[in-house]
């Protein structure tokens, strides 16, 4: 079963959701958004900061949120400085996400300074076919001689129709120590399950505007319909809402 990690975009320190029509679930508060995706029980969320990281004022709200939630938050950086990567992390950052475009060196001198498995290395190439397989698999090599284990990786919506189990596993015999998070090609139910059936080095696949836009048959329960309501201080599984009557049912533990 694939693990879920719900995106959180932040713009100008405001939660951002691009081209969706923000909802009353939709809040603008990153902070208060992370914490309802906690609520909902999410095990781990990615913040997608959409300006340099380094510079922003949305860097105080990662901060925040890394501060606030209990649950390991993983930051997305497409470049950052060394010692915004240092801020990220001592504040409570579990990992942050680097472009395979920083280079094998300057990884390997974070590594060497924060540990490989605070770091993970997102793949700027995405897979369609088997050719970008082989150069995804390149790229990975290569930074996985310098101690990676988590790659984020994209994939089209040609690979899912396709052969995707043999475009992933050109992937699974690259390290048996690396595991892979799929990006950017979930748009709705469908589209998760044909990744259900990969390679178990892919274990995780993030999700943005899909689960935003609801488009999943379990959200119709989902306590964020009721988002006014709901308690964002109370860490637990989301509260479901009866089908029948629309009260609240209990939370599970």
């Amino acid at each position: 079963m694939l693990l879920v990690i719900p995106r959180l975009d932040i713009r100008d320190g405001l939660a951002d959701y691009g081209r969706l029509t923000p909802g009353g679930h939709m809040l603008e508060d990153p902070v208060a958004m992370a914490r309802l995706w906690r609520v909902q029980n999410a095990k781990t969320i990615l913040l997608r900061p959409r300006e340099d990281p380094a510079t922003s004022e949305s860097l105080s709200a990662v901060l925040e949120v890394c501060r606030t939630l209990d649950i390991p938050v993983q930051v997305d950086c497409e470049t950052v400085h060394r010692d915004r990567l240092t801020e990220l992390l001592d504040c409570g950052a579990y990992r942050t996400v680097l472009s395979d475009r920083v280079g094998v060196s300057q990884f390997a001198e974070f590594a060497g300074l924060y540990g490989p498995r605070r770091l993970a290395v997102k793949i700027s190439e995405g897979i369609t076919n088997a050719d970008d397989a082989d150069r995804c698999a390149v790229r990975v090599r290569s930074f996985a001689d310098h101690g990676c284990c988590r790659f984020l990786i994209a994939l089209t919506r040609e690979a899912l129709s396709s052969e995707l189990g043999g475009l992933l596993n050109t992937l699974s015999g690259v390290s048996s120590r690396a595991r892979f998070t799929v990006i950017d090609c979930v748009e709705d139910y469908a589209s998760l399950a044909a990744l259900q059936q990969t390679p178990r080095c892919v274990d995780s696949v993030v999700v943005g505007e899909a689960l935003y836009a609801n488009r999943f048959p379990c959200q119709a329960s989902w306590c964020w319909h009721a988002v006014d309501t709901t308690d964002l201080e109370r860490f637990t599984t989301a509260t479901l809402l009866d089908d029948e009557s629309g009260k609240k049912s209990p939370p599970r533990q």
